[in-house]
């Protein structure tokens, strides 16, 4: 997965949901445009889903992304 995939997908307009699949089998929605941070190292991300969950994740750890 790129940082490219998931900025595009991130600042879509208008935005869509979309799911990371990570390779622990956790999924985690990115319910809006305010859920998903890019670290400036831009090889972690801050996201967090409807219930509020906060996920700091290592961009080698998505194994897919699924716009929902």
């Amino acid at each position: 997965m790129t940082i490219k995939e998931i900025k595009d997908l991130h600042d879509a307009v208008p935005f869509k949901p979309f799911t990371l699949n990570l390779n622990s089998g956790r999924n985690v929605t990115i319910p809006s445009i305010d859920h998903l941070f890019i670290a400036p190292n831009k090889k972690h991300l801050v996201a967090y889903d409807a219930d509020e969950h906060l996920y700091i994740v290592d961009l080698e750890n998505i194994s897919a992304l699924v716009i929902t």
